[in-house]
């Protein structure tokens, strides 16, 4: 590979030399010809290069939610347009190269080697790009490296062939091929047939869904009933971007070698579960340049998404296997093209982990089903990252400890067409009833009932409104959505302003918390009742110190704040919310004792019992309380005076604080 890298850029260097020179002699020789030159065909390849790309950013615009843009130049009407298109590009050179003038400046020698510098130059940066970046060719990423590598093609052949040869005809020949207005008048009405054309099409594919579905799209069933109920160890309190800060902790050393820009940690980890553990899973990449000398990837890290203390696990083990920024005979695309072949694309590689905590990298290869090229999951390669062995799955005979068969973005992708676009173009911009919009950008890793899910919640159109949930099997890709349009459930934006705006007054001090994330999830009431609540956990920094819930329908009620999530589902659950009204109470000590889990203060001839396991629906944490508490009946019994303010919910303290005197 050094060698490879070397080589091409010593043909870069010649090939620069080369151009600067002829260009230099030019320059020197026929200074006042050249900027002749460059007024007559400067503005009319500018021009060109507009009519070029334009038509394609509209097309991008056009088609972006209905059809894998990579492949859009595989339909007919674009086959039609790129010949439209390159008469476009040629019309400036016909009427540059028919001008006496100019041609009778330079020799058929000099215009060919010009040509065939430039092809040169064009087809090496074509030739690295290809060789030392393959993973633009991993994925169907969009239409931008199709337009780069065509019109790079495009290039070569119109500077090698095209360009030497009309240039160097006779000018008797040549004058026939001039353009003329008329000719500019068709080629215009033929661009505009073949955006019409374009557009047509994809309405069709639009109206008529049965045409255009997948896997995921076609099995989507409706549901009024719940999913389950969650139970308190599966709820999400981990969000990504406190993850990220303990994997920066993690690489310590490290770090200086491997990428640990925040766009790539969150590329290379994913949420998974292991061993009935829900985790986020994060495996490292090398920085550009970095990875020369046949080094390997020294770890992969692991972070609970689950319980309020935080764990980052580094587990040390050399992998050779990495998506990028490694030796090609060891990159992910190499090893799936050696054992599939031609024929799929790689839409999604994760990281994941097998029973006995062995790395393995999972590429999911979708088919592309002509004409309209709509994508359907049909092979999983999974590629052990240690040795780099390789092996072919399907959906359907998936080995039974990955828990990811279908994934997030391939999901994502589907249901968002569905979301909105299932009943066409003009039913989705003039009607739009029952059609929604995701309330997040991505599908989110959830856990209920022992099932890991794909969640995307889904507003009503233009609304705050939830119009509903899709819960996506990982295992089985099945997709149930939860209707709820006649609920009246907030959808996530608004409970959390409401949450917000509570935090920020002031109110018992939650000003300095922050909420991260949130979901809606079911819970249990209690004789055979579910309820479906926004669960949100609440930080100080990188520490979980409280967890939110929001009533989706009552959402202007104050929200149920608790130290942990059994506390806050057992206080919704009571109805012992935040609404309640809480007195703060200045007590005066006159005497006090303290048991092992009760305390008991004596205050103008009245007994206060205090529980420990009360203090944890307060604000503070029960551990301070307890502690400010004994410190206090430690002062009683050196005969000081104590007082104690005491927060209380009805006749029950949930909060103690110290008072100096």
């Amino acid at each position: 590979m050094i060698w490879l890298i070397l080589g091409f850029v010593l043909m870069s260097v010649l090939t620069i030399l080369s151009v600067a020179g002829i260009v230099f002699r030019m320059w020197t020789e026929n200074r006042k010809n050249i900027w002749l030159f460059l007024k007559l065909f400067g503005w009319k390849i500018l021009i060109s290069i507009l009519i070029f790309f334009m038509p394609l950013y509209v097309l991008d615009y056009l088609y972006g939610s209905w059809i894998p843009l990579s492949y859009m130049v595989a339909i007919i009407p674009g086959a039609m347009m790129w010949i439209v298109l390159t008469l476009f590009m040629l019309l400036p050179f016909l009427n540059i190269i028919g001008r006496e003038s100019i041609r009778s400046r330079y020799t058929p020698r000099t215009i060919r080697i010009t040509s065939y510098s430039f092809a040169a130059l064009v087809l090496f940066i074509y030739l690295f790009s290809i060789l030392y970046f393959p993973q633009v060719f991993e994925t169907n990423s969009g239409l931008d490296y199709v337009l780069i590598y065509t019109f790079a093609l495009f290039l070569i052949f119109l500077y090698t062939y095209i360009y030497p040869r009309i240039v160097t005809m006779p000018y008797e020949r040549i004058e026939k091929f001039i353009p003329k207005k008329r000719d500019y008048k068709i080629l215009g009405s033929l661009l505009v047939l073949s955006l019409v054309l374009m557009i047509i099409l994809g309405s069709t594919v639009a109206f008529f869904p049965e045409v255009y579905h997948n896997d995921i799209e076609d099995r989507v069933a409706w549901s009024a009933k719940y999913p389950g109920v969650v139970s308190p160890n599966e709820i999400r309190l981990v969000p990504w971007s406190v993850a990220q800060a303990y994997l920066e902790r993690v690489y310590g050393d490290a770090a200086a070698y491997l990428d640990t820009s925040t766009s790539t940690l969150r590329k290379n980890t994913h949420p998974t579960i292991v061993r009935d553990e829900f985790v986020w899973l994060n495996v490292p990449e090398f920085e550009p340049w970095k990875w020369l000398g046949g080094r390997t990837l020294p770890f992969y890290v692991m972070v609970n998404a689950t319980g309020k203390n935080i764990v980052a696990k580094r587990v040390d083990i050399n992998m050779k296997v990495s998506t990028s920024n490694i030796e090609w005979d060891w990159r992910v695309s190499k090893i799936v093209k050696n054992k599939v072949g031609e024929g799929y694309c790689i839409t999604q590689v994760r990281f994941d982990l097998d029973d006995n905590y062995h790395p393995y990298y999972i590429a999911y290869l979708t088919y592309l089903h002509p004409p309209f090229y709509y994508e359907t999951l049909d092979k999983l390669v999974i590629i052990d990252a240690v040795s780099g062995q390789a092996s072919v799955y399907t959906p359907k005979n998936a080995p039974s400890w990955l828990e990811v068969v279908y994934p997030d973005e391939y999901v994502y992708y589907w249901i968002d067409w569905w979301a909105h676009d299932r009943y066409g173009w003009y039913y989705a911009n003039f009607i739009k009833s029952k059609l929604y919009d995701p309330d997040l950008p991505d599908a989110k890793f959830l856990l209920i009932n022992g099932t890991p899910y794909w969640y995307i919640p889904l507003r009503q159109m233009q609304s705050h409104v939830l119009g509903g949930y899709i819960l996506v099997n990982t295992r089985t890709g099945k997709p149930v959505f939860y209707d709820r349009a006649n609920e009246n459930y907030v959808d996530y934006n608004t409970a959390w302003i409401q949450l917000h705006t509570y935090l920020s007054s002031g109110e018992m001090g939650y000003m300095q918390l922050s909420i991260r994330e949130g979901y809606l999830y079911p819970i249990s009431l209690g004789n055979n009742t579910i309820k479906e609540v926004y669960i949100l956990p609440l930080y100080a920094g990188l520490t979980l110190q409280k967890v939110a819930i929001i009533d989706p329908v009552n959402y202007q009620n104050k929200p149920v704040i608790a130290d942990d999530v059994e506390s806050a589902i057992e206080m919704f659950r009571r109805g012992e919310s935040e609404s309640q009204k809480g007195t703060t109470v200045i007590v005066g000590v006159d005497g006090m004792y303290i048991e092992a889990t009760t305390a008991y203060l004596y205050h103008n001839h009245t007994i206060i019992t205090i529980n420990k396991d009360s203090l944890k629906y307060g604000n503070r944490s029960a551990e301070d309380d307890w502690i400010a508490l004994q410190i206090a009946y430690s002062r009683y019994l050196h005969g000081s005076n104590v007082t104690l303010k005491l927060y209380m919910l009805g006749d029950v303290v949930v909060d103690i604080y110290l008072v100096d005197t």
